[in-house]
């Protein structure tokens, strides 16, 4: 029988083959969108950065280039122009903007459709390696390594405070990875726009560990949101979780303790998960609401309680 997901480069997991580009190849007609990328922090500061940023000359995508052949290059021009994108509408201590310019939006949303995501700033950094393929191994030996790995996440979640002081986050960084709320993409069409931000959500973790271990979360907005985040996810990602979807049940196939060690591996992530969202956002606000834009505490609360109400008693 065919495999549903066929264990190629195993070593890899998430991680893309070859390395994500980090600067366009030397000689590249894109390269001068690097430039733009290295001055954009410091651009920022500055009160006249949209005029700047609406002024600027963004290099077309080159003629003849297909997406898949060129598709290290694609993931990097979409980055670039969706930080540029995500600091216009989102600038500190600026009037809200409604409208995208016409130089900015159209190569963003031309990008964003041959690459099959909403033309916003995605969670495309946030990939961790997977400790394996999904074999017939999986109960048991395989279910206890997937167990390990998601302590191991947990324990880096952990460590957050050591590069990231809670005030400067909410201050400083949260509001350019905000929702856009009735944004005009000009150039590409005069309606607007409502479209969620960048989120932990759209982490394809989690999603894929729900769908392996088949956790039956009740219906709420939350859930309906966490659905609709695959729209934000690489296109590969949304297969695969679509495929996992698919598979047969574990839980009549293992015992209970590797079976169970995962969902208590989960719900410790996403305790901790929970605790920081609590420090870095409720804390601060009278109304909290995640970057996607859900009153998530309650929510969180009740993936914990149902993960763990799922362990084999």
């Amino acid at each position: 029988m065919t495999p549903l997901i066929r264990p190629a480069r195993t070593r890899r997991g998430f991680l893309p083959d070859p390395d994500p580009l980090v600067v366009f190849p030397e000689g590249s007609p894109l390269s001068a969108l690097d430039a733009i990328g290295e001055t954009l922090p410091l651009a920022l500061e500055a009160a006249g950065f949209r005029e700047y940023a609406a002024a600027l000359e963004i290099p077309a995508w080159p003629v003849g280039w297909g997406a898949k052949d060129h598709l290290p290059e694609l993931r990097l021009y979409y980055l670039r122009l969706a930080f540029l994108v995500s600091g216009y509408v989102h600038q500190l201590n600026q009037p809200k903007v409604g409208l995208v310019p016409r130089n900015l939006a159209v190569p963003l949303v031309r990008a964003c459709g041959w690459l099959g995501r909403p033309p916003i700033l995605s969670e495309v950094r946030r990939i961790a390696a997977w400790p394996g393929p999904l074999d017939a191994d999986l109960p048991g030996r395989s279910l206890g390594r997937i167990a390990s790995v998601v302590r191991a996440q947990t324990r880096v979640l952990r460590r957050i405070p050591e590069a990231m002081d809670p005030d400067l986050y909410y201050r400083t960084f949260r509001p350019y990875i905000g929702s856009f709320e009735g944004i005009v993409y000009e150039g590409v069409s005069e309606q607007p726009r409502h479209l969620r931000g960048e989120t932990g959500a759209q982490s394809t973790i989690m999603p894929l560990l729900v769908s392996l271990m088949k956790i039956p979360h009740r219906e709420s907005p939350l859930i309906d949101h966490l659905h609709d985040m695959r729209r934000y996810m690489p296109v590969e990602h949304g297969r695969l979780l679509r495929a996992v979807d698919a598979m047969p049940s574990l839980r009549g196939l293992t015992h209970k303790r590797p079976f169970n060690a995962v969902l208590e591996a989960m719900a410790e992530f996403r305790e901790v998960h929970y605790g920081w969202a609590q420090r870095y956002i409720t804390q601060r606000v009278a109304d909290p609401r995640g970057t996607g834009g859900t009153p998530y505490r309650q929510w969180l609360r009740q993936l914990i309680r149902e993960t763990l109400a799922h362990r084999i008693r």
